[in-house]
Order: C-alpha cells, then structure tokens, then sequence
C-alpha cells in the first residue's frame, strides 16, 4: 500500500535560510496552506545541516526520525 505522507519545508520570510518541517499525509492541500501550527506544550529545537548551512526547526520527539546521525 502506497502512503501518501510527505514531508516539506516551510521557510520563514524574514529568515529564508530557516524554515520549518511539516509532515502531512494530505499533501494536495499544500497549495492552500496559509499557516502552520506548532504545540505550545512540545519542545522544538533549531537544527543546522552542515552541508547547505540551512536551518530547520522541527518537534525534538521526531528528531529521530527526521536526522540522520553524524558518521
């Protein structure tokens, strides 16, 4: 079975080298999306990839998830 999650990138406007992760699993209404939203009991942390030096902010529970550990 075929899952339709994606997961993107939402760069800030005042800092186009940062942006936010989102994960949904109805990608076709990305096109309307006007807003995210974040818990305001969940922790989220900053993270840098070395390579592009580009910054993203994602949920610390997921971090497992979402990043490759440094070899």
């Amino acid at each position: 079975m075929n899952d339709p999650a994606v997961v993107v990138t939402f760069p800030l406007l005042d800092e186009p080298e940062t942006a936010f992760v989102a994960w949904t699993t109805t990608p076709w209404t990305l096109p309307s999306n006007l807003a995210l939203c974040v818990h305001p009991e969940m922790d989220y942390i900053k993270i840098k990839e070395k390579e592009s030096g580009s910054q993203f902010w994602i949920m610390e529970a997921r971090t497992s998830q979402l990043v490759r550990p440094q070899s």
